[in-house]
């Protein structure tokens, strides 16, 4: 089974930051569904209170390649569905 990945762009925290997620992780579906976040499967403009969804990415590095390119973003891989790869930088 391959891996799906969204990024969250979040325009509240400061410093302003986007995050890389595996789609199955709990922080994506924490409020609503990731489904109701994105739909038909790319780049869905779905604005939340602080922030936005981007996906769905078929590799990591397609997903971090994105996150690379919103301005003014500091870009993290999540610290619980990504942790694995986190620590073997």
């Amino acid at each position: 089974m391959n891996e799906e990945f969204v990024v969250y762009e979040n325009w509240q925290d400061n410093p302003k930051k986007a995050v890389v997620h595996v789609v199955t992780c709990g922080q994506v579906s924490k409020i609503n569904p990731i489904q109701e976040k994105i739909k038909d499967n790319w780049l869905k403009n779905n604005h939340e209170p602080n922030g936005r969804w981007f996906g769905y990415f078929n590799s990591l590095n397609k997903a971090l390649a994105f996150g690379e390119l919103l301005p003014n973003r500091k870009l993290n891989m999540c610290g619980h569905c990504l942790k694995h790869f986190k620590d073997s930088l």
